[in-house]
């Protein structure tokens, strides 16, 4: 039973089968019948076509006969001409000869035909008389030959020479038209006057209301014409009911058709916004990115419009009215202007004569590279490589002089110090990865208050972020970022964390940064792009660039953002500047907020070219005579001083003078005008799209590296060459390295407790209050000991004694003083003393003995100018900044003098020790070096292990303590007079600070010793004397204040307990000389053979004062 169902279920399928392949045969058969039809007809339309074009070749052969006949009758014409001509002659008939707008070429005859084949040209060597207006006229009548004769037609009388009608070169591309083709947005273009100036004939054709498929096939005749360029205005109709995407592909295939002739440019021109329809703005200016996106892929040419605007439209906003029209047709005329200089002196472009050929950038045009700076300026450029392109960094500062400069891809690290890569007049802060990639920085100008803001930005990002302030005004956090570009989400997880941390605090914000995210508009973006503009659509931010950044001749991408808040009423001027510095174009943008800008360096000079050195020598010399009657040197001094200023006022008057900023002095104008040159030629590359400039800005950018580095090579080979001695070798490696750059004196506000000072003179008043005061209030905080600090000093046998100078050392003294040195408070420089020559010296001489016979050191004398010097770190703490000290230059000599018998008698009787190698004769930095390093080998070579601790005091020489000092002193043989002298030198002294030319007012320093002196290093020197006595286990090492202390041993505990128990020798010294050591800076290391090292795997703790260190 189960297997008939079987069977029978089997048969019933089989029969399904069948019927369903029976249907589907008829199916086919069917679709067979249809495609024999179809092929039938197409073979009816073939023929029908063939028989056409019979007809057509047949009438093409009329044509010819028709001409043949037409040329048989004008040869007919030329004879008789001719012999009318020679009988009107020989009547001397007055004949009127009007020039023919041929101007002597052949003419070629061509016949409009207006059907899909080309004009027809007559092969026949037939000589014709025919104007280009008479064309028509003579092939409708070819038997009226009366208008061939001049005086048959009385109004217009003309003489024509038949000539051979050889057709006219059309291998050149300047003898070959160019056709505008487009929608009626061009109608109101005249083609005369658009080609006024061109070498080219130009045509216009208008095809109102006409789409991008109908110009498929209204272009054909024009291509049949063989143009050199075509160019297609066209789209405005389809966006209706296309978006821009499709469009696009539909424009692609209209150009592919128009180029399958490589003969033919094609140019696409951008659309125009109508007014007609609001919906379509975004849709024209999606549509016009893309566009240029693909017209660099094709390498078509492109024509932007972006100057016309909604009152160069007419009434209905539909089409151009008169003056849109202009401007459109200036952007065509302008287009084609700068593609005939391409074409016509392309070899003028390259880097043969950079500087004087026409394409050269001159200062007058420099405005047209660089943008005029108005406002608070915030800048970004990706430089590939900080330390590669600081060089031509520098030369683009001088042009173009941001507020903020924000740089992504700096490519440092930690060994490269801030001088190296500083810019002159700028602060900089920076996070850096490595030299092989990533890293940003931010130059910020000096004139401008800032803090870092580094806790608000995540770790593990590049980024950094500074807080602008200014009184009265809201703060504006400036940060930039750099994202690598195979990085993967999480940064923008981070940029997100970011944006909450600021965006709780009530200020401004400017993001810039390469985010390696293109934001070109696109149908298509990736989903990195929808992020970041979903996170700044989230907290109100706008993206303020909307042009490709980076530009190659395949692409253009926007990777370089300025971010801010949406609607910011602050923002000017947003832009894009193409440079030659990197592949990357500097954005920036203008804010209409006011900052200090920076102030001219305004310097006094006395006026040396009006100077009569015969009648102020002999002035002096009369004026000062009276000088020698003074017995006490204070009132000698000061008539000295006041007699010798009224001289020099007279003869040579004191007058202000701008300084401008410090020029690199390798910089060459050849450089400057080839950078120009390099700029010029990459901001057309980008514009034109040319391969030929792009070829030219790549040899000018390899030619600027090139002569920077050659020119620096031979300032520094031949400055280094010609140095004297090892202070003028260290000058110019120092220039070399930029180290003079971050030295920056400018200073906007200074913290003082919880308050912010601001004014010249308030923040010089508090910075002189502190350096007055930041010795006595270290010393305060120091415990009392009863260790007595003269105790460890041997009193010395010998006895210093000052003795009177003669003029001959007075003459000596004088000449050895450095024409360079600043003059302190007094005004009075040292080049006007040595101008003053024989005037003073007995003046002088005598003031100079009264000070070394009486022990009295002048007031005037003891008053110094102080010139607060940024070290690091915050520029509004003043304990970041040291002091020096600029006294007159009166003092300089006398203390020289001084200096000399002092340094005499100490190195006599070997006073100073052996360990200080600072402010010694044959002893320097690199002696002391050399000896601690000899000792170090010498105890790896036993086996040994060495200790190294590195002592930093803190401000050192402005702690020291007077009395002490004088103790010490008398321990060492300078009593008397001379130990008066010093004590009259060291006390009621008197300093006034001046920051950016204004001064604070007098403060008497209590404690310390003037840096920047003759005397104070050497009585600094003689204060630590007596340190190295107080150590047990280690040998000191010392140049003036820094010093190191080396221990051996064999085993970490050896070195461990020595180093302790001499670090806490040190603290007692220390203490009882009323000296405070800076335990942040005191750092100790082991130096060993690496074999050594591995036994010193356990951790060394060296503690003092509290504080604990560890190897």
């Amino acid at each position: 039973m189960n297997k008939s169902i079987s069977t029978l279920t089997n048969n019933d399928a089989s029969v399904d089968l069948v019927n369903l392949l029976s249907n589907e045969n008829q199916d086919l058969k069917n679709e067979i019948k249809l495609l024999r039809e179809k092929n039938i007809n197409i073979t009816h339309s073939v023929a029908d076509l063939n028989s056409k074009i019979e007809e057509l070749e047949s009438e093409k052969q009329s044509l010819k006969t028709a001409l043949k006949i037409l040329y048989a009758d004008l040869e007919t014409a030329e004879g008789n001409m001719q012999s009318l001509t020679d009988k009107h002659e020989a009547q001397q008939h007055p004949w009127i000869t009007v020039s023919g707008k041929s101007k002597g070429h052949p003419i070629n005859l061509e016949l409009n035909n207006n059907n899909k084949y080309s004009a027809l040209h007559v092969e026949d060597d037939t000589e014709i008389v025919i104007d280009s207006d008479e064309t028509k006229a003579s092939v409708n009548s070819a038997g009226s030959r009366n208008k061939y004769f001049p005086h048959h037609t009385p109004k217009t009388k003309t003489t024509r020479k038949l000539q051979d009608p050889k057709p006219r070169s059309t291998t050149s591309a300047q003898q070959r038209k160019i056709a505008i083709l487009g929608d009626s947005m061009i109608k109101g273009i005249n083609s005369r006057k658009l080609q006024h100036g061109l070498k080219q004939k130009v045509i216009v054709k208008t095809f109102p209301g006409a789409h991008v498929e109908d110009m498929t096939h209204y272009v054909k005749p024009t291509l049949a014409s063989n143009p050199a360029e075509v160019i297609v205005h066209i789209g405005t109709n389809d966006l209706k009911n296309k978006s821009p995407s499709p469009l696009l592909k539909t424009v692609d295939n209209l150009g592919e058709m128009i180029t399958e002739s490589k003969d033919v440019k094609l140019t696409l021109s951008e659309i125009i916004t109508r007014c007609d329809d609001e919906t379509l703005a975004d849709k024209v200016n999606i549509y016009n990115e893309l566009l240029a996106n693909l017209c660099t892929e094709r390498n078509w040419g492109l024509i932007k419009n972006s100057n016309i605007k909604k009152e160069h439209l007419n009434n209905y906003g539909l089409h151009l009215n008169p003056r849109g029209s202009t401007v459109l047709a200036k952007n065509f005329k302008l287009y084609v202007s700068n593609q005939n200089r391409l074409n016509v002196n392309t070899q003028n472009l390259m880097m043969q004569e950079p500087i004087r050929n026409s394409g050269a950038v001159s200062t007058d045009n420099q405005s047209k590279l660089y943008p005029k700076l108005k406002g608070f300026s915030i800048a970004q450029l990706n430089i590939t490589s900080l330390t590669k392109h600081i060089d031509e960094l520098r030369i683009l500062i001088t042009e173009m002089n941001f507020d903020i400069l924000c740089i992504n891809e700096t490519r440092i690290d930690k060994t490269i110090k801030n001088s190296e890569i500083g810019l002159q007049g700028y602060d900089l802060t920076r996070r850096d990865r490595n030299r092989r990639g990533g890293g940003v920085a931010i130059y910020i100008r000096n004139t401008i208050p800032y803090v870092e803001r580094s806790t608000i930005i995540p770790e593990n990002v590049e980024a950094v972020c500074i807080e602008v302030r200014k009184p009265n005004a809201k703060p504006i956090l400036i940060s930039t970022w750099y994202r690598p570009p195979n990085s993967n989400s999480e940064i923008l997880d981070s940029f997100e964390i970011f944006l909450q941390n600021i965006d709780t605090e009530n200020k401004e914000i400017i993001i810039t940064g390469d985010f390696n995210i293109d934001l070109m508009p696109s149908e298509t973006e990736n989903s990195k792009a929808k992020r970041l503009k979903e996170l700044l659509n989230t907290y109100q931010l706008s993206q303020l660039i909307k042009k490709p950044t980076r530009t190659t001749e395949s692409t253009k991408t926007l990777l370089d953002l300025i971010i801010c808040k949406t609607d910011d009423p602050k923002t000017a001027t947003t832009d894009v500047v193409e440079l030659g510095i990197s592949d990357h174009n500097l954005v920036y943008t203008c804010r209409k907020v006011g900052i200090c800008k920076q102030k001219p360096k305004i310097i006094e000079t006395r006026q040396y070219h009006k100077l009569n050195n015969a009648k102020f020598q002999n002035d002096l010399k009369q004026a000062l005579l009276h000088i020698n009657e003074h017995s006490d040197p204070n009132t000698a001094l000061q008539e000295w001083n006041r007699i010798f200023l009224l001289i020099a006022d007279i003869n040579a008057p004191i007058r202000l003078r701008k300084v401008r900023s410090d020029r690199q002095p390798w910089m060459t104008d050849e450089i400057k005008k080839l950078s120009f040159h390099r700029d010029y030629l990459k901001k057309k590359a980008v514009m034109l799209n040319s391969s030929a400039f792009h070829s030219s800005y790549k040899k000018c950018k390899n030619k600027v590296t090139k002569l920077i580095s050659n020119a620096k090579t031979h300032y520094f080979r031949t400055n280094l060459e010609n140095s004297k001695n090892c202070k003028e070798n260290w000058i110019h490696i120092n220039k070399l390295l930029n180290h003079k750059t971050v030295k920056t004196q400018t200073i906007n506000n200074i913290k003082f407790g919880d308050q912010n000072i601001t004014g010249d003179i308030n923040i010089a008043n508090t910075i002189n209050n502190y350096f007055v005061e930041i010795g006595p209030k270290l010393a305060s905080v120091i415990s009392p000991t009863d260790i007595d600090p003269i105790q460890p000093i041997q009193p010395c046998r010998s006895e210093f004694n000052l003795r009177t100078i003669t003029t001959t050392e007075l003459i000596q003294t004088i000449g050895k003083t450095n024409l360079n040195k600043a003059p302190g408070l007094d005004k009075i420089p040292i080049k006007l003393i040595k101008l003053a020559g024989d005037a003073i010296h007995d003046s002088l001489l005598h003031i100079f003995n009264l000070v070394l016979g009486t022990g009295i050191f002048p007031d005037d004398l003891k008053l110094a100018k102080i010139i607060p010097i940024h070290k690091e770190g915050d520029k509004a703490e003043c304990g970041n900044y040291r002091p020096i000290s600029v006294i007159p230059t009166v003092a300089k000599i006398l203390e020289k003098i001084i200096y000399d018998q002092l340094s005499s008698y100490i190195n006599d009787n070997d006073i100073i020790c052996k360990q200080q190698f600072g402010f010694r004769p044959n002893h320097s930095t690199e002696t002391a070096l050399l000896k601690c390093t000899d000792q170090w080998l010498l105890n790896m070579d036993k086996g040994m292990a060495n200790g190294v601790l590195f002592l930093d005091l803190k401000k050192a020489f402005d702690t020291v303590d007077h009395s002490i000092l004088l103790q010490k002193l008398y321990q060492y043989g300078i009593k008397g007079t001379p130990l008066k002298l010093l004590a009259s030198y060291l006390n009621n002294r008197k300093q006034v600070c001046v920051i950016n030319n204004n001064k604070s007012g007098q403060e008497t320093v209590q404690c310390g010793v003037p840096q920047g002196s003759n005397l104070g290093p050497l009585l600094f020197s003689l204060y630590i004397n007596d340190l190295p006595m107080c150590l047990e286990y280690t040998q000191a090492s010392m140049f003036a204040d820094d010093t190191n202390l080396s221990c051996t041993g064999r085993t970490p505990a050896e070195i461990e307990h020595k180093l302790n128990a001499d670090l806490s020798n040190v603290n007692d010294w220390l203490e009882a000389n009323r000296l405070t050591l800076n335990t942040d800076k005191t750092e100790f290391m082991i130096i060993a053979s690496k074999r050594k090292l591995n036994q010193f795997r356990t951790d060394i703790q060296v503690t003092t004062c509290g504080a604990t260190g560890g190897n």
